[in-house]
């Protein structure tokens, strides 16, 4: 498609997901991606609960990519969304869902795709003990796979996130314990710090060139 062609592609992101994304579209269509030098996603949401998403995940996908194209005064921009929880028919089985949207404002246009994959580690559990603390974290793929720590479940204090060792998961492990006698523990589903979801990011991203590639431009998809 050469609606693209030599255009720039704002990717509106601030967690690495431009590191699948923009091969993928450059190779595809012959555009330049660019990343916001400074663009705070995390207004929209975070996983961690700290900032409540306040949409659906289709109005925050479009909201977070209209933001930033407007922030940086481009006219063509890309951004994802993830939720995770059950899958949608196999319930008791943990599923990453992402969307992914492209906006066109010269002309016109926006494509969202959809995907879900029970390719994903998703998971977390209150700990008493360091043993246990330790088979969860060899079970989700620690530390390739980044853990959050936090009180209990849902706490909006007393978080540690970015933990990538084993040093520092029991440094906060032991600081929670001390100080409250227990911990949660979590997968950080922050695209950076998890290759498994950044892999489903790239299939997403995958599935979108092809939307684009097979339907009319003057199409809106979902």
């Amino acid at each position: 498609m050469d609606l693209f062609k030599n255009r720039t592609l704002l990717i509106a992101s601030m967690h690495g997901k431009e590191k699948v994304i923009a091969p993928l579209m450059e190779q595809a269509f012959g555009l330049q991606c660019i990343l916001p030098p400074s663009y705070d996603t995390d207004q929209f949401g975070t996983f961690s609960g700290e900032v409540e998403r306040a949409l659906s995940p289709i109005e925050t996908l479009r909201r977070k990519c209209l933001a930033a194209m407007e922030q940086y005064n481009i006219d063509l921009g890309i951004a994802n969304e993830g939720s995770f929880g059950a899958h949608p028919a196999l319930y008791f089985v943990p599923a990453d869902e992402e969307l992914m949207i492209l906006i066109d404002q010269e002309n016109d246009l926006e494509i969202i795709v959809k995907h879900i994959s029970t390719n994903t580690n998703f998971a977390g559990q209150a700990v008493c003990t360091w043993e246990d603390l330790a088979s969860f974290a060899q079970k989700v793929g620690f530390p390739e796979h980044a853990l959050i720590l936090r009180k209990e479940k849902d706490a909006k204090e007393a978080i540690f996130k970015n933990i990538k060792d084993k040093q520092t998961l029991k440094k906060y492990f032991n600081q929670l314990f001390q100080e409250h006698g227990k911990a949660f523990v979590e997968t950080d589903m922050r695209a950076m710090n998890n290759p498994t979801r950044m892999q489903v990011i790239k299939e997403t991203t995958e599935k979108l060139i092809t939307t684009i590639q097979s339907a009319c431009p003057n199409c809106r998809l979902l």
